[in-house]
């Protein structure tokens, strides 16, 4: 004859069934992981569950305020690796968490804050401006934070149009464009060496026209009034960055901008076009841009690198 329980022993037998598996559980999860390399663990005495000792170890703490303070990342160790575990493939070096995947850096950002407070810069600051066009990687350090500025193009020329015995450019004031901006580019540089060398061929700010042609009009007026162009301002020159003697990326200088005109492009006076600004010109394949934009200041090449 089958046997079948009563709802009153089924209840008891659950609840037994419930404590095993827990504390089963328990046991595997502490097989698995030390719980007190977890930041902000509430199991305070890593017993494997949440009671009143744990309760009683934060009391003291009610009422303050909550800083973040470290400066270390807890990974799992190569000894024993996790697939499941995206953890093992961060590193944090200095200020920066880096993702590697496949042996390179997928993926980075600056954690600010971390290490001296001087964002991205733990030991150092390198000023091309200040300290030369060449930088030598010290011992202990494999990544820098490259900063690269490339070089501003010339303004235009200018054209002054007046009438016989007027003192001041009463008929046309035709201004040479403005030079090309130059461009700044952010990246990061891994896996550095002590003794490899960092270099900058740079560039200086391109000169200004500084041409001014002054015009008379003849009795008809604009009509056929041929005056300039003045003459454009200079393109500055390409600034590149390299890496052992080889360039890793090129940015281009700004252009010259155009000069003013009277009757160049028809009958009027007509002011002088902006010259292109900088851009980045190559790069290899494995240097990551994180950032790039146009500064409003004439500028020559500059390299600034934290480390």
């Amino acid at each position: 004859m089958p046997f079948t329980p009563y709802p009153f022993m089924i209840a008891p037998f659950r609840g037994l069934m419930i404590i095993w598996i827990s504390l089963l559980c328990s046991t595997v999860a502490d097989a698995q992981f030390t719980c007190d390399s977890i930041p902000y663990n509430p199991d305070y005495d890593c017993s494997g569950f949440i009671g009143y000792e744990d309760l009683i170890a934060f009391l003291p703490l009610w009422g303050e305020s909550f800083e973040i303070e470290w400066d270390s990342l807890l990974l799992p160790t190569d000894l024993d690796p996790d697939p499941l575990n995206e953890l093992q493939w961060l590193e944090l070096s200095g200020d920066t968490l880096e993702l590697w995947i496949a042996d390179s850096v997928y993926s980075s950002v600056v954690l600010e804050g971390i290490g001296n407070n001087t964002g991205l810069s733990q030991h150092g600051v390198f000023d091309s401006s200040v300290d030369g066009e060449v930088f030598v990687v010290p011992e202990g350090v494999h990544t820098l934070s490259i900063e690269l500025t490339g070089a501003s193009g010339g303004e235009g020329g200018d054209v002054c149009g007046q009438t016989e015995g007027a003192s001041s450019c009463n008929v046309c004031d035709a201004q040479g464009g403005m030079g090309g901006r130059a461009l700044r580019f952010n990246s990061l540089v891994y896996n550095l060496n002590s003794g490899d060398v960092i270099s900058i061929v740079s560039s200086s700010e391109a000169a200004d026209s500084q041409e001014l042609l002054v015009c008379n009009p003849g009795l008809s007026g604009w009509t056929g009034w041929d005056c300039g162009p003045a003459e454009s301002g200079g393109n500055a020159a390409p600034t590149q960055l390299l890496l052992n003697g080889e360039t890793i990326v090129e940015v281009t200088g700004g252009e010259g901008g155009a000069g003013g005109c009277i009757g160049c492009q028809g009958d009027g006076c007509f002011q002088g076009a902006t010259g292109a600004n900088g851009e980045v010109g190559s790069i290899v394949n494995w240097l990551t841009t994180l950032s790039t934009y146009s500064i409003d200041e004439n500028t020559g090449s500059k390299l600034v690198l934290r480390y």
